[in-house]
């Protein structure tokens, strides 16, 4: 809208190819510091000419098309080892003897530039579904349970209670979760809605203000975990471990990744120095990456590789349960794929459950098995991931799931976006002020959460 008032032009650089597709007028896909493609924006997002546009729209998680997409092989070269043809070749399904000794021009049409020795024709076709998506949870009890948690950021001290001051609003109000071993659930909702802050609660990074959160543990006794992280045994930290959101503030700069992953292996585990560095060599294996980079620092690795040694250095405690914050914001869509096979398959191998943190609903739905969808702090939201994606319950559930940008979808499926968020009312639900099917009932009384396998709390579901 500011464009159109103006009359700026502007240039979006974005991983996110479904808000490409619907800000930009044309779109320019770079390969290797070069252009590899250029036209306009829904001609390239469905009839892409570069193989390499093709095989990164095929690495967009949709919710039309759930499963897992696939990644592109190979990793692209560095600015210092440019291979002599097409810098893609190595990595092109389509590849011929001259793409490896030619490198090809920027061909122009009247509306269109390919940089491709043998371009494609006709319109982008995804990959069948992975069907084996996300590892069926094991019976038994749950691994993981939290019962009505409540985390507060308010610090009241006795000025402010002298001051009778009113109580801040809580962050997470009444959230209760169960994980069993195998699964993985996913949170969703927008920013404040309090995913991060139950992770936090759950490691103990920040104290709860109410609730409990009990492991089980190897003989089926119930453990319960402390508020703060410092008044946990090792016994009791090493099952829940994170992942944070950036790789680049959660690895030490000054570290060889093998000191990295030398510190959980010999905090949780007994090995000499040279077991501790056989070790993490096979954790590195495990993620698809090789010995070599156990003596580099982590600004000589990509951003999708240093997000593989976090993944590895979380790994390293042998959790019950790994907690993933948002760790695929920062990655290009082919990595991410990547990243997100690598946690499926992990969590499967090992029996770790997942909990994990995004914006992205399509994301979410391609990588878990149940989803809770979270609102100022509540869940108003819980199943299936199938179920949650395809017959949601919730009307906030429903805006959110309108709002996903998919490249090249048609205009008429982008929704108009829900009013602006004010503040939280004090009595009813949270989401009434912003409901287009609010009653009066709404105003005065929180919904609770149904007990069926697909639970909804709202009074209009």
């Amino acid at each position: 809208d500011l464009g159109r008032q103006t009359g700026v032009a502007m240039i979006c650089i974005s991983h996110d190819l479904g808000v490409l597709s619907r800000l930009c007028d044309r779109l320019a896909v770079m390969y290797a510091g070069a252009l590899a493609e250029a036209g306009p924006v829904a001609q390239v997002l469905r009839a892409p000419a570069h193989p390499y546009t093709r095989a990164l729209l095929g690495s967009v998680p949709r919710l039309s098309h759930p499963g897992l997409p696939p990644a592109i092989p190979g990793a692209p070269p560095g600015p210092f080892a440019r291979p002599p043809g097409c810098a893609f070749a190595p990595r092109c399904a389509r590849a011929q003897a001259d793409c490896h000794v030619t490198r090809p021009a920027l061909a122009t049409t009247e509306d269109r530039a390919v940089a491709c020795l043998h371009p494609e024709t006709g319109p982008l076709a995804l990959a069948a579904p992975d069907a084996a998506a996300a590892p069926a949870p094991e019976s038994g009890p749950p691994v993981l349970q939290v019962q009505g948690l409540a985390v507060s950021y308010a610090r009241g001290g006795l000025l402010a209670r002298l001051a009778r001051r009113k109580p801040a609003a809580r962050a997470v109000e009444d959230v209760s979760l169960d994980l069993r071993r195998g699964e993985v659930l996913g949170l969703v909702g927008e920013s404040g809605s309090g995913k991060s802050s139950i992770l936090q609660a759950i490691t103990g990074l920040w104290p709860r203000a109410a609730g409990t959160i009990t492991l089980t543990g190897p003989e089926g006794q119930v453990l319960p975990l402390a508020p703060r992280t410092a008044d946990r045994s090792l016994d009791l930290l090493r099952p829940v471990q994170l992942v944070f959101q950036n790789p680049d503030a959660s690895l030490n700069p000054r570290q060889r990744i093998a000191g990295i992953l030398a510190q959980p292996l010999g905090l949780y585990h007994t090995a000499g120095q040279a077991g501790l560095r056989g070790r993490a060599a096979e954790l590195l294996a495990e993620m698809r990456l090789g010995p070599e980079y156990l003596d580099r620092l982590p600004a000589r690795l990509s951003g999708g590789e240093r997000q593989r040694v976090a993944i590895a250095r979380a790994f390293a405690a042998d959790p019950q349960v790994i907690l993933c914050d948002e760790v695929t914001t920062a990655l290009d869509v082919s990595v991410q794929a990547a990243v997100l096979r690598l946690l499926r398959d992990q969590s499967r191998r090992r029996g770790v459950a997942a909990i994990f943190v995004s914006h992205d609903l399509a994301v979410v739905r391609a990588i878990a098995d149940r989803i809770a969808v979270l609102y100022a702090g509540r869940i108003v939201e819980i199943g299936p991931a199938d179920q949650v994606c395809t017959r949601p319950r919730h009307p906030y559930t429903r805006a959110l799931l309108a709002a996903v940008l998919e490249p090249g979808a048609p205009p008429a499926r982008i929704a108009p976006p829900l009013p602006e968020r004010g503040a939280t009312p004090d009595r009813g639900c949270a989401f009434a002020p912003r409901c287009p099917l609010r009653m009066d009932r709404c105003q005065t009384e929180i919904p609770a959460l149904d007990d069926s396998p697909h639970a909804v709390g709202c009074h209009a579901a």
